[in-house]
């Protein structure tokens, strides 16, 4: 059994009194001693430590319930900032956060595509831009998150990094920890929406149900007994390798000598409405795929519901059309009701920073 030295304990009981201070905010010394279930001593003395290293901040004296003053701490929002970049296929754009999950200042990096080169060096003169407020010019951004959105991947994103020994093509996220050394998170929007527990109140009401946003990835997150399944260690999995074939790949959202933004509009507006346009017929394939996909997917879990999310799934003779598919596919056993899911309205830049905020804060 390892021996836990008293560095490994002291700094464990400052993980615990900042974790406190996050989780509840404004509390006395004697309310985090009595929460974190540490002795007042330990409390006052580390909680002395944190005020002299302005990572926590007095709130000055408030009136208790028993009318004796007592003096609120909170994480002080000056100690330092946190970058939050989006991106999306038509853009990309900086927020800057304190310590309390203010926001202090955007800036708009790009109104169209942009190449992972040109991201990193947008995101560089964006940061060292912003007000002295923001504490970067002092050295204080705590962290960046990187917030990709749709059904994007990081490697679209790579860089050419070059120094004055070698250059390499590395990820966005490692060429911000080499420019700033500090920790560089990355997030996918759909993946993080469909992971948060509050994403969809009507979901969350259906014990057995599957959520599948349909891009040009398909991934899903599978609820049974209201619980989220860990799906090959994560809660959720991309299964587009069941919706592809030897001779079919999965081209919904692309085509030939068409731009992706021409495509979707092509067949959003025409795809089960024609069948013998190229459209329609693409749409009939993109159909019989998922079907094939969703179909070990009820037959492993049990499903009542399953909801759908992305462009495509908007179309209702798209999702009448997979109901009645998968109805065929799985007879006699009942299928699914095939529902569209209503878009989360939470700012996942804002969950982004909180998640970078307590990272830095109460890392081990």
């Amino acid at each position: 059994m390892k021996k836990v030295s008293l560095k490994d304990m002291k700094k464990e009981n400052r993980r615990l009194i900042l974790q406190t201070v996050i989780d509840h905010d404004n509390l006395s010394r004697i309310e985090i001693s009595q929460l974190s279930g540490l002795s007042p001593s330990t409390v006052s003395s580390l909680v002395s430590e944190l005020l002299e290293e302005t990572i926590l901040a007095e709130n000055g004296e408030c009136a208790s319930t028993g009318g004796r003053k007592r003096i609120g701490l909170s994480i002080n929002r000056e100690f330092a900032s946190i970058a939050i970049i989006d991106v999306k296929r038509n853009g990309a754009m900086i927020r800057l956060f304190d310590m309390q999950l203010n926001e202090l200042d955007r800036k708009i990096l790009s109104e169209e595509y942009i190449s992972g080169n040109e991201l990193l060096i947008a995101i560089t003169a964006a940061i060292f831009e912003f007000s002295p407020r923001g504490s970067i010019r002092n050295g204080k951004l705590a962290g960046i998150g990187l917030l990709f959105q749709e059904d994007m991947t990081e490697s679209e994103f790579n860089v050419m990094y070059s120094t004055s020994l070698s250059s390499a093509i590395i990820s966005l996220k490692d060429a911000l920890f080499t420019q700033f050394h500090i920790p560089v998170v990355d997030e996918y929007s759909q993946s993080y929406s469909m992971i948060q527990p509050t994403v969809n109140e009507k979901i969350a009401a259906y014990k057995n149900s599957a959520f599948i946003h349909i891009g040009q990835r398909i991934l899903a997150s599978i609820t049974i007994e209201g619980k989220q399944v860990n799906l090959h260690g994560g809660k959720v999995i991309d299964i587009t390798p069941l919706v592809e074939t030897e001779n079919s790949k999965w081209l919904l959202l692309t085509d030939e000598g068409k731009s992706k933004q021409e495509c979707k509009q092509t067949i959003l507006q025409k795809g089960l409405l024609d069948s013998y346009s190229a459209a329609g017929a693409r749409m009939t394939l993109a159909v019989h795929q998922l079907t094939n996909a969703f179909k070990p997917l009820c037959v492993f879990f049990s499903i009542d519901t399953i909801f759908l999310s992305g462009a495509v799934s908007k179309v209702p003779e798209f999702t009448k059309a997979i109901q009645n598919a998968l109805s065929k596919q799985l007879a006699p056993l009942p299928a699914p009701k095939i529902e569209t899911a209503i878009e989360t309205q939470e700012d996942l830049a804002d969950i982004l920073a909180e998640k970078i905020r307590k990272s830095v804060l109460c890392a081990n």
